[in-house]
């Protein structure tokens, strides 16, 4: 019991006078997403409904980590990634601190779409329906281990946002335990249909 609250503590801590933008048109999720923020220590969580309106609201809130959905009307959440980490190479008044961690909340849970998401310049992959718990466990680990992957050097990969995140991590290292995919008791084992000779 010690260990689970001191893991607990852990991750309050690492949001604790935080200021958090949310980008989500849906707003159930936004109010979710809020509320699990503020449990977990957040001083100020605010939301804008798209990638545009995001960016419009970086420079005067200066949140210190951006949570934001995939797929949204308008720049999505990768696009809004691209646009911040662009501020690396070429300094943007609007975005006022480019190496902000930022966490993707995505249905994707391929290891396609979670590298196309490192590629981006995501630091961590909260996977839909989501726990409280395993928001408050990626968002720490974003916001207390930044990556350190990022390349200020050009990159020939047409995906990635020139220098920024470069290489990117396997699926089973960054999504929770309860998401990775899981062989039904019903089907066979794998090669057991083959026959050989």
């Amino acid at each position: 019991m010690v260990h689970r609250s001191r893991f607990k503590s852990a991750r309050k801590a690492a949001l604790a006078g935080a200021r958090v933008l949310v980008v989500d048109d849906h707003s159930i999720t936004v109010g979710m997403l809020k509320d699990a923020l503020y449990a977990g220590g957040a001083a100020s969580v605010q939301s804008a409904p798209d990638g545009e309106a995001a960016i419009a609201m970086l420079n005067g809130f200066a949140p210190h980590l951006l949570v934001t959905d995939w797929r949204m009307p308008g720049m999505s959440g990768l696009g809004l990634t691209r646009a911040i980490r662009q501020g690396v190479l070429r300094p943007d008044p609007r975005i006022a601190n480019p190496r902000m961690p930022i966490v993707l909340v995505s249905a994707h849970a391929s290891a396609k779409a979670v590298e196309a998401a490192r590629r981006a310049g995501v630091d961590e992959v909260v996977v839909k329906p989501f726990s409280m718990t395993s928001l408050l466990k990626r968002i720490a680990a974003a916001a207390n281990k930044p990556r350190a992957s990022w390349s200020m050097t050009p990159t020939s990969d047409p995906t990635a946002v020139a220098g920024v995140a470069t290489t990117g991590v396997a699926a089973q290292t960054i999504l929770p335990r309860s998401f990775r995919w899981r062989r039904r008791r019903s089907e066979p084992p794998r090669g057991a249909d083959q026959v050989t000779t």
